[in-house]
């Protein structure tokens, strides 16, 4: 699975491809952690998950988070 993970900081966007869940939470959290605003994960169907939908990302097919 592909995923996209973009944010802001002073105007100008950040965009990385990470290919697993893991490594996209651990990006945009550091993106976080540097001050970069609107961080969103994109996954291969296009939705996008905000800071507070990050969780459900490591949500196994059939289980509830």
């Amino acid at each position: 699975m592909s995923f996209v993970v973009v944010g802001w900081k002073s105007g100008i966007s950040a965009i990385f491809h990470k290919e697993t869940p893991v490594a996209a939470l651990e990006k945009a959290r550091d993106l976080e952690c540097t001050s970069h605003e609107a961080v969103v994960i994109r996954d291969i169907t296009g939705r996008d998950y905000q800071p507070t939908q990050f969780d459900r990302l490591l949500v196994s097919p059939g289980r509830r988070a």
